[in-house]
């Protein structure tokens, strides 16, 4: 990300046309804001190395960030890394889900809004929306709920080769609705890599009319998505 990436150089000489040139780089990470620099002379070089930020231990371990602040937040995307957070710029979340979201406003409500435009087909966010309203000084936590997915871009053919109905219902073992027939018998189902068997049922009639043996670790992966065409038999 170009953004959190910084430089500066610069070049001198001195009355005795000695001549000298520096250059520096920082980068913020999501965990520190580390740096580095090199000054070069005529006759000495010097090599610096820097570091930075914030460390919060919290009952669910230590997290670390690149600051803090006086009022800030812990914010929780449970099992779920690489989250940014719309008010925290460089900011994502860990291995395990938390990062830190510094310099929030203390006796006012502040939204916490990640930002998932960047996220994959498998993640998915009930609500990535939050609002928060911390004391002075205070560390408070905002947990989204979150979980990866399988999903499956299905092309469903009836025994004779024809695409099943439009508006037919898949249904998962235990009756529960799992999506919607589209056009040309494509179908868009979330759900968990298991084999398994899903019922296909059309028109007045709500008994199964055909199932649909699926096997997601047989499919294609295609940007986030396992296709396969099937037949329903």
């Amino acid at each position: 990300d170009q953004s959190r990436l910084s430089y500066q150089a610069s070049a001198s000489r001195d009355d005795s046309r000695q001549q000298s040139a520096a250059l520096s780089l920082g980068y913020q990470a999501p965990f520190a804001s580390v740096g580095g620099g090199l000054t070069q002379g005529h006759d000495y070089r010097s090599l610096s190395l820097n570091a930075s930020g914030a460390l919060l231990l919290h009952a669910g371990g230590v997290e670390a960030g690149p600051y803090l602040g006086e009022t800030s937040a812990l914010v929780e995307v449970p099992g779920i890394a690489g989250v940014g957070v719309l008010n925290a710029p460089g900011v994502k979340t860990n291995e395990r889900g938390y990062a830190l979201a510094p310099y929030l406003r203390p006796y006012r409500t502040n939204q916490l809004v990640l930002q998932t435009d960047q996220l994959g087909p498998e993640v998915e966010i009930d609500n990535g929306t939050a609002q928060v309203i911390p004391r002075r000084g205070a560390v408070v936590k905002a947990t989204f709920p979150a979980r990866n997915v399988t999903r499956l871009l299905i092309t469903a053919r009836s025994a004779n080769g024809q695409p099943l109905p439009f508006g037919a219902q898949l249904s998962d073992e235990n009756g529960q609705a799992l999506g919607m027939v589209g056009q040309a018998g494509q179908v868009l189902l979330s759900t968990s890599l298991e084999p398994q068997t899903v019922s296909a049922s059309w028109g007045e009639n709500d008994d199964p009319q055909c199932r649909l043996s699926i096997d997601p670790q047989q499919m294609e992966l295609a940007q986030g998505y396992r296709i396969q065409e099937l037949t329903c038999r």
